[in-house]
């Protein structure tokens, strides 16, 4: 779906400097991806755009005051669709309900329209985190189902750090997936005796939280 037809039908607006929804991608250091992102009534709007930014496949919504429930809420090619008044990719493209549902379900795994499977994938947990590295995707979820990725062999995984996160990379492990090694990272680069430069109260969950980390204390471990 087109950007400016996606803005009309969601009731969201692009986030520009200093307008709604620039301070968070400023506390997120994303600001120079905010043609990715789009704000309205309260909510933070994750786009999964084509390679050319230009049109919308899928997006997920971040609850900015949310009192409970579920943070994200994610919306399909067919969600999105059904919010414009069109055809569901069912009956657009005359497919079965299993290519449909395999449609959908890649219509919210953000990048997967430009991400090349001949190099390494980096697959995060979430669409935010897979902005700060080269050729990755974000799932979404930690639940997701990863079936999809099974046969192939350079796709790593680096979920967040948390027990979510750190279960569905044990059992990836075990799987003779690659996967990414909190501790040890933390470890290795002494990051945890840094983690006052931002805030002692800081903790380190995901990859937008070492790209804050490293920039308060000029680390590279990022790389």
């Amino acid at each position: 779906m087109p950007l400016d037809k996606f803005y009309k039908s969601t009731k969201s607006l692009p986030i520009t400097k200093n307008g709604p929804g620039y301070d968070i991608l400023k506390e997120r250091m994303l600001v120079h991806r905010s043609g990715e992102f789009a704000t309205g009534y309260n909510r933070l709007f994750i786009l999964n755009l084509t390679p050319d930014k230009k049109k919308v496949i899928g997006y997920q919504i971040r609850l900015l005051k949310h009192k409970a429930g579920h943070k994200y809420l994610s919306f399909s090619i067919e969600k999105l669709r059904s919010q414009c008044g069109l055809k569901s990719p069912k009956d657009e493209l005359n497919i079965n309900n299993i290519e449909a549902d395999k449609i959908n379900k890649l219509s919210t795994i953000f990048h997967i329209l430009s991400v090349d499977f001949m190099q390494t994938v980096t697959a995060f947990e979430g669409p935010i985190d897979a902005k700060f590295i080269r050729n990755s995707i974000g799932l979404a979820s930690v639940g997701r189902d990863l079936s999809m990725f099974e046969d192939i062999p350079n796709i790593r995984y680096l979920f967040d750090n948390d027990d979510a996160g750190k279960n569905a990379m044990r059992d990836l492990i075990k799987k003779g997936k690659s996967v990414f090694l909190w501790d040890k990272f933390m470890k290795d680069f002494k990051l945890n005796s840094l983690v006052h430069l931002v805030d002692r109260n800081f903790l380190v969950k995901d990859m937008n939280d070492i790209i804050k980390l490293c920039y308060k204390s000029k680390s590279d471990a990022y790389r």
